[in-house]
């Protein structure tokens, strides 16, 4: 039995769903699950560090300096998890945290110099995955799911956003 529902002007745009695999968010949480498993792996192996203390890191030097919260927000990592993670960083020197001049409450993060060796060393492994998950695109079909997975995770974080404020 095909399921589809009318959300605008009685169309929708993701083709109907027979079963589970046909779902966009059942494709892209198994693509992530792959994504993940092998990424969390390789980490683990090499280089002691979970998919979560990567993420942290990679977010950190990105953002740096990185308000702690604005990094938990962007994972949608609960407090008491994002805690934990944040404090194996710091015990391994790999970041520092310092309260934030605005706000003595909050914490501001920065990677330590040992922090940004070993980001170096898991963004070539990442950017080196992601050559191979992509090659079998053409370079403007990469551009364009990326744009694509851009435009959908916004548009979901803006749903959620606002079903958060109703509730």
């Amino acid at each position: 039995m095909a399921v589809s529902l009318d959300i605008r002007d009685n169309q929708t745009v993701h083709p109907e769903i027979d079963s589970i695999t046909d779902a966009l968010s059942f494709k892209v949480a198994r693509l992530n699950a792959i994504n993940d498993r092998a990424g969390g792996y390789y980490f683990r192996l090499h280089h002691n560090v979970t998919l979560n203390q990567w993420r942290i890191l990679g977010l950190v030097s990105a953002f740096e300096p990185a308000p702690s919260r604005d990094i938990r927000d962007r994972l949608y990592m609960d407090k008491s998890q994002f805690s934990r993670v944040v404090n194996q960083l710091i015990e391994r020197g790999l970041i520092s945290a310092a309260p934030l001049e605005t706000n003595a409450s909050a914490l501001e993060l920065r990677l330590t110099e040992a922090g940004r060796e070993l980001h170096e060393t898991l963004l070539r492994f990442t950017a080196e995955r992601n050559a191979r998950t992509a090659s079998v695109l053409t370079p403007e079909e990469c551009k364009t799911l990326l744009h694509l997975l851009d435009k959908v995770g916004d548009h979901a974080d803006a749903l959620l956003m606002q079903r958060q404020k109703r509730e």
